[in-house]
C-alpha cells in the first residue's frame, strides 16, 4: 500500500516529527492530542468552541478545520455546491450569477477566520470570506492595511492595499449573513469585471475566477494588465504571459483558486446555472485549468 504525507481531511503530516500540521497548531496522532491549545479563544455563542483543546467542536464527522481555528461544514464538493446553490438562486441568463455561486463554493470552505492576518477587520467571514473592512468601506475605495494605527507599506514605500470596499450606501454591514454574503461576492467580482472594459466573455470568466478571492485579484490587477503591452496586445489579454509573470507563491494560489472555480462553475452549469456557450472548452480556459 502506498503512503502519503496527506492524511485525514488531506492534512499534511511532518514525516520527521510525526505531527499533523493544522496551521495554528500541531496534532499528535500517537497521543490523540494537540500539542498546544487553540490560539483562537472561541465564540461564546458556541460553547463547545470554548474548549481550546477540541477539534471542530468535537464533531469531526461533519466538520473540518481549514485554518486551525474554526470549523467549516463545506468539507466536500457536494456540500460546497449545496451551500452555493442555497445562497444564489439559479439564473438561466446571467453568467455573473453563476460566477457568484462558484465563488461561494470556493470560499465557503474557510469558515470564519482570523488567520493569517490576526485582525478581524481584514479576515474572511461567512461563506464568501468577506472582511469587515470590505463591508464597511465605500464601493470601490481602496482598503489600506493598518496595524496598530500604522499604514503598512510595501518595499517601494507604497501603502499595501487589502482589497476594495463593497458598501453601496445601504445598511449592508453583515458579512456573515448568507444572503448578504452572496451580494458581497457578486460585488467583489463585479467591481473587477466593470474595470475590464476590453474584456471578452473568456476574459470575464477568468477575471471572475480570480476576483472571487478578494485581495488575490483586484482592480489594481486590471490596471496592471491594461498598462503593460506584454499583457494587453491588440485589446487581447495575454493570459499565458500574465500567468508566467506571477511569483511562485502567487502562481500556486492562482492555480488552486482557478481549478476550484472551474470545477464548481462546471457543476453549477450542469445544475442549470448559465454559462456562455463553450466557455468551459475555450482554449485559454483549458490551458489555465491544466496548469
Amino acid at each position: 500500500m502506498s503512503e502519503t504525507i496527506y492524511g485525514y481531511t488531506n492534512e499534511y503530516t511532518d514525516s520527521y516529527i510525526k505531527l499533523i500540521y493544522l496551521r495554528s497548531r500541531m496534532y499528535d496522532p500517537a497521543s490523540g492530542r494537540f500539542t498546544t491549545k487553540d490560539s483562537w479563544q472561541g465564540d461564546y455563542n458556541k460553547p463547545l468552541s470554548l474548549n481550546l483543546w477540541n477539534y471542530v467542536e468535537a464533531n469531526p464527522i461533519n466538520y473540518v478545520d481549514p485554518t486551525g481555528h474554526y470549523r467549516s461544514s463545506c468539507n466536500t464538493a457536494a456540500k460546497r455546491i449545496a451551500t452555493a446553490e442555497s445562497a444564489v438562486p439559479i439564473s438561466s441568463t446571467d453568467p455573473l450569477n453563476t460566477y457568484t455561486a462558484a465563488g461561494i463554493a470556493v470560499q465557503c470552505f474557510g469558515g470564519d477566520v482570523t488567520w493569517p492576518w490576526r485582525d478581524i477587520n481584514y479576515s474572511g467571514l461567512g461563506i464568501a470570506q468577506i472582511t469587515q473592512k470590505e463591508a464597511a468601506t465605500a464601493y470601490g475605495e481602496p482598503i489600506k492595511w493598518i496595524v496598530n494605527g500604522v499604514v503598512q507599506k510595501d518595499e517601494n514605500g507604497r501603502p499595501i492595499i487589502r482589497g476594495y470596499g463593497l458598501c453601496t450606501g445601504d445598511y449592508d454591514y453583515r458579512p456573515k449573513d448568507k444572503d448578504w454574503s452572496a451580494e458581497y461576492m457578486r460585488r467583489r467580482i463585479q467591481i473587477v469585471v466593470d474595470k475590464c472594459k476590453f474584456c471578452t466573455e473568456r476574459d470575464i470568466f477568468i477575471v471572475a475566477a480570480l476576483a472571487q478571492n478578494g485581495p488575490g485579484f483586484t482592480i489594481a490587477n486590471i490596471d496592471e494588465i491594461k498598462n503593460d503591452p506584454d499583457y494587453l496586445s491588440n485589446n487581447q489579454i495575454q493570459w499565458k504571459v500574465w500567468y508566467a509573470g506571477r511569483s511562485r507563491d502567487s502562481e500556486t494560489e492562482y492555480r488552486k483558486q482557478w481549478r476550484l472555480f472551474y470545477k464548481f462553475a462546471k457543476k453549477l452549469n450542469e445544475d442549470g446555472y448559465y454559462l456562455p456557450p463553450n466557455i468551459l472548452n475555450d482554449e485559454i480556459v483549458i490551458w489555465l485549468k491544466n496548469q
